[in-house]
């Protein structure tokens, strides 16, 4: 395997060696510095850090002045004496490469790495002159001045200046509006004694960011000094953290007081029969969602309302209300998210209930909320009153309104269009190029107009220093509110340059804002949709596991987008975004004994791990659908919803009653559907 395949998998002491060996046989000054690059960030990742400098300052001097991989070096070169704080040698290394490195696409990442050790090295003024140049900088992106006042800030509180750490984090939250940035500030006003503009910072928090971590203090904040915060906005930050008696607390007064609009009656009145639902009071959660309903407001929670209230009613498991209640919201509105799922819901309670006539009945009268899902279980119910014919009918509607949807592909099961589910391993070609001349030449039969020139962004240049998030920034920015053709390019450099998630999105995207099906466009741009990437590793261990590696590449892509360094908030890492403990009990399954739950994060580790787990969970269960409910919701919850017997994945799903792993094991579903397609089945 390449030396630089074994980088981007994790393979770091492979990859150090390998590197190793490029670097002593290279024939000229550019390849073998560009070897001790890749040797450095080997090195780097294992924690040899004086291997790192060594191997910098070498390519350093082999390369030839101005090149891109001399550039690169001389980033990574300052970045790692600054770490080090050998801020002086930093400062001289990017003094010497400076001039030549202005029309690099590197050039502004050096340029800020150069102010923060001249910063560091005591020459402020001359880092804020550099500062301010960088962000004046016609190349110069929101993100990368983002990254610029986050550097200042930092700097600044290093060196213990509150008034330069000011300037900065208020330069960043004008930019940004992120809850991170304005609760430092709020701090740092604190500590200047300004009160009306740390409350300021707070309230900002509480009312533009009420989902956010932080939240929550920014409200402690202000209720430990006394600050009033409107009541319906402080329900919303108490909910959120699932502090449900605090959230009634503050929202029961405030729904019955003069001069409470419509809306902020809905509002709060929502949020209020929501925290009662989730706090297992039932009676007291379908009262306040009436009175959200009944508030006359014209706002999204009269809708939200009225379809919690039905399903709170539904769990109660009075069918007969649900469903007059659903065919309410339908036929009597307001519509909106919720529309589709309670037209089906209406009838399927009455046929989960045993009343399939009733159900069938009220469906009839849901031609408008009409959907893949409702007309699959109509031709099961239609099927289950022995009407072959009309069950046909409506199964076939459904593989019309959803062929790649999830409902539409179990209705041409149920027709024996398609055969047993099987996700078994299987050989399959990975290696399969996107043709782009093919993508440009169905755009252009879609949308018209041609090809577009525009200048790339630093995306692969800052990928080959390791700055995976600011690569993808940089290509986020440059595909905002932006036409077909340039989101087009886009995606085509985010796909060159690595960054398959951003590519994946973007490839989304570009199908929806062409207004084709899922299943519509060519293999190869449903390849950059449903991408495989680390090909080889994909296959190897999805056939240790006994898995179809798409079927595989279809769960890494619900579980990451195939981002190696993705986290979630459960503390889940990786590609497989396996958790740390289940990553050490199957490392001593494999007999690893040296790991670390950082090594999650490489690529060669996760998928090994996931291909594992995932494969062990289908021979236990014998049922990759209930396989995928395990991997999400863990083994016991597998277990139990195993117990339920149900003989078809839209039976299991229907079972489920976790509302991210139903949705999970909907969404593999499809997007192994969609596999198949781009990739050959």
């Amino acid at each position: 395997m390449a030396a630089d395949q074994l980088l981007r998998e994790g393979r770091y002491s492979e990859a150090r060696g390998a590197f190793r060996q490029v670097a002593a046989m290279a024939d000229n000054p550019e390849a073998r510095a560009a070897a001790l690059v890749g040797l450095a960030t080997a090195a780097g990742h294992l924690n040899h850090r004086d291997a790192v400098l060594a191997a910098l300052e070498e390519a350093v001097a082999s390369a030839p002045a101005g090149s891109p991989v001399g550039i690169r070096a001389s980033y990574l070169l300052v970045k790692s004496l600054g770490e080090v704080g050998r801020y002086g040698d930093a400062v001289a290394v990017y003094l010497a490469g400076a001039e030549k490195s202005r029309v690099s696409p590197l050039g502004l990442y050096l340029g800020s790495e150069g102010a923060v050790v001249l910063a560091m090295a005591g020459r402020v003024v001359e880092a804020d002159t550099l500062w301010a140049l960088l962000v004046r900088d016609t190349r110069a992106s929101s993100a990368f001045r983002a990254s610029v006042y986050r550097d200042q800030a930092r700097v600044a509180r290093e060196r213990r200046d509150l008034s330069r750490e000011r300037s900065a984090l208020e330069k960043l939250v004008l930019e940004t509006r992120d809850p991170e940035a304005r609760w430092q500030l709020a701090q740092v006003r604190d500590e200047f004694g300004d009160a009306t503009g740390m409350v300021a910072e707070l309230l900002g928090i509480v009312e533009g960011s009420p989902t956010s971590s932080y939240a929550g203090s920014a409200l402690g904040k202000l209720v430990g000094l006394g600050v009033s915060v409107d009541p319906g906005q402080a329900g919303v930050v108490y909910y959120r953290r699932g502090a449900y008696s605090q959230a009634k607390a503050v929202l029961l007064p405030s729904i019955g007081g003069p001069g409470l609009s419509a809306g902020e009656l809905a509002f709060r009145a929502y949020f209020l029969a929501a925290s009662f639902e989730d706090s297992g009071d039932p009676a007291s959660a379908v009262r306040y969602y009436d009175v959200a309903a009944e508030s006359g407001a014209n706002s999204v929670y009269v809708h939200r309302a009225r379809y919690w209230a039905a399903r709170v009613v539904e769990a109660g498991a009075n069918a007969a209300e649900a469903s007059r209640r659903y065919v309410q919201l339908v036929q009597g509105g307001p519509s909106g998210e919720f529309t589709e799922e309670a037209a089906f819901r209406a009838g399927y309670v009455l046929l989960r209930a045993g009343d399939t006539s009733s159900a069938l009945t009220v469906w009839g009268t849901m031609q408008s909320g009409v959907s893949a899902r409702l007309e699959y279980w109509r031709g099961r119910g239609h099927a289950q009153g022995g009407d072959v014919s009309l069950a046909t009918a409506a199964y076939r509607r459904a593989m019309t309104l959803g062929p790649y949807e999830f409902h539409g592909l179990e209705a041409a099961r149920e027709l024996g269009l398609v055969g047993r589910f099987d996700a078994g391993y299987r050989e399959r070609d990975l290696s399969q190029p996107v043709d782009w001349v093919v993508v440009e030449a169905w755009l252009r039969a879609r949308v018209g107009g041609a090809p577009v020139v525009r200048e790339r962004t630093a995306a692969c240049e800052l990928m080959s220093v390791g700055l995976r998030e600011a690569a993808a920034l940089e290509l986020w920015g440059a595909a905002r509110d932006v036409g077909a053709w340039v989101m087009f390019s886009v995606l085509r450099e985010a796909k060159e340059c690595g960054v398959t998630d951003v590519a994946a999105q973007l490839a989304v995207s570009l199908r929806i804002g062409a207004g084709v099906g899922s299943g519509e466009p060519p293999p190869d741009l449903l390849r950059v949709s449903y991408p495989v990437d680390f090909a080889e590793s994909v296959r190897a261990e999805a056939k240790k596991a006994g898995i179809d590696p798409l079927f595989f590449a279809a769960l890494i892509r619900q579980e990451s987008l195939w981002d190696p360094v993705a986290g979630s908030t459960a503390g889940a890492l990786g590609l497989t975004q396996v958790i740390p403990p289940t990553g050490f009990a199957i490392a001593a399954e494999l007999g690893i004994v040296e790991f670390e739950a950082e090594d999650l994060f490489r690529p060669a580790v996760s998928l090994e791990f996931g291909a594992y787990y995932i494969g062990n969970q289908v021979k236990r269960y014998g049922d990759p659908f209930l396989a995928l409910a395990a991997y999400n919701a863990g083994p016991a919850n597998g277990a139990r919803w195993g117990a339920a017997g149900a003989t078809r994945v839209a039976d299991l799903v229907e079972v489920i009653d976790f509302v991210e792993t139903r949705t999970y094991v909907m969404y593999i579903y499809e997007a192994y559907a969609h596999y198949q397609l781009a990739w050959g089945d």
